[in-house]
């Protein structure tokens, strides 16, 4: 296994979004203690993590990202008063850092291609159809174009599932770890992806276990130490390319 970037944020990993159309992964980081976000992306084809002003000039507590296509940033604002609620659309062309267009009345529902669905805040029955790009209102509000490629994802098993302990008794055959807790798992290209939570002096740890169909072990390290919560969420694949956030502020990447 060769890993091809490492890279630690001052924030927590908050999200990651995939833009199918430019192979880049999109990061958004937050740090509690300063009140602030951060983007980052990198290309899978040649990654290196760079970092993105924050557009608009907005507080970056106060913006999240909506969604990421085709080279561009849907941000939103976070309501002050009621922190749940998303309002406006704010388009950003991170590769060539300016700003598109912005509408403050709307809120976003989903993206299909090029095409937002929103609606207005005032009246949630006045639904409007965007253009990704230019910010246009389309004839109609369509829901048509789906992306043609996804990243991979692990199933989750938890000790109650049936498959739980055949797993688990797998894991600790191959590690001498037994896992306490949930466990991901998925099977790609001819290779095995585990995560698997385990007790220790009363804190949870998660590791990472890549194996080979023939059981040999191409990976296995710690990705979380010491933790109060879940792990779930700590791996997925894309473009031939194994993700993994590590201490919940760290991004690596392999090659498969």
């Amino acid at each position: 296994m060769h890993n091809i970037l490492h890279h630690s944020f001052e924030g927590i990993v908050w999200r990651i979004y995939i833009d199918h159309a430019t192979k880049h992964i999109i990061i958004e980081t937050r740090n509690a203690a300063t009140r602030s976000a951060s983007y980052y992306g990198t290309s899978l084809l040649e990654p290196e993590m760079y970092s993105m002003r924050v557009p608009f000039g907005i507080d970056t507590w106060w913006i999240g990202i909506e969604s990421v296509n085709e080279g561009v940033i849907l941000f939103h604002k976070y309501d002050a008063a009621q922190w749940a609620q998303h309002t406006g659309i704010y388009a950003y062309n991170y590769l060539t850092n300016k700003e598109l267009w912005k509408m403050t009345d709307v809120a976003f529902v989903s993206l299909h291609a090029t095409k937002i669905i929103t609606f207005n805040i005032k009246d949630p029955s006045k639904m409007l159809c965007l253009h990704l790009h230019t910010g246009d209102v389309q004839a109609q509000v369509s829901f048509t174009g789906s992306y043609t490629q996804t990243a991979l994802t692990p199933q989750i098993f938890y000790p109650d599932d049936e498959k739980y302990g055949i797993i688990s008794n797998y894991i600790f055959k191959k590690t001498q770890y037994l896992p306490s807790h949930e466990i991901q798992y998925l099977e790609y290209n001819s290779k095995i992806f585990i995560t698997y939570t385990y007790k220790k002096h009363d804190k949870l740890y998660e590791n990472i276990l890549l194996l080979s169909n023939e059981g040999e072990i191409l990976l296995h390290k710690t990705i979380h130490t010491a933790m109060w919560g879940s792990g779930n969420g700590s791996f997925f694949i894309f473009e031939q390319k194994l993700i993994v956030i590590c201490e919940k502020h760290i991004i690596e990447i392999y090659n498969l």
